[in-house]
């Protein structure tokens, strides 16, 4: 039976073990502490299995602009299941749970940047855009850590 609660610090070490199986690499040191400290805890949900993390999702507090005006939107990100537990509803259960967590909240609008888009249509997710451009300002760009989203 699979089991639902929101992640503490204590299960880091276990996200990071199912981070590293469901995305099929390790995070560097380097990644895994900027990424675990920007992580809103309350908004992590796990799955387990006989006490095991085998599961996970994530969501980023955002705000989205909108002709008109802005609304609270919620940043979907780290959607993962290790490869033995794939294929069995863990997924499902992890993103129907965590749409219901952000209705309840007053979110009524969830983004995701997917990986395997094909996955989250059956969760209401489409394409929003197939092109988009981003300015920064200089003074704002972060130089001691970058992400690199190549493999």
């Amino acid at each position: 039976m699979i089991e639902l609660r929101t992640l503490t610090d204590a299960d880091l070490p276990a996200l990071r073990h199912v981070d590293g199986w469901a995305f099929g690499h390790a995070p560097s040191d380097e990644r895994w502490t900027v990424a675990s400290a920007v992580l809103e805890r309350d908004r992590q949900t796990g799955a387990f299995y006989a006490g095991d993390l085998v599961g996970h999702t994530a969501a980023f507090t955002q705000v989205l602009t909108l002709p008109g005006g802005s609304i609270p939107s919620a940043g979907v990100t780290w959607v993962g299941v290790t490869p033995t537990h794939r294929r069995r509803g863990v997924v499902s259960r992890l993103l129907t749970h965590q749409l219901d967590d952000l209705r309840e909240s007053g979110e009524a609008v969830a983004t995701l940047w997917a990986s395997e888009p094909g996955i989250y249509g059956r969760f209401g997710y489409g394409i929003g855009s197939r092109r988009a451009s981003v300015t920064v300002p200089r003074p704002s760009l972060r130089t001691s850590y970058q992400w690199n989203c190549s493999r």
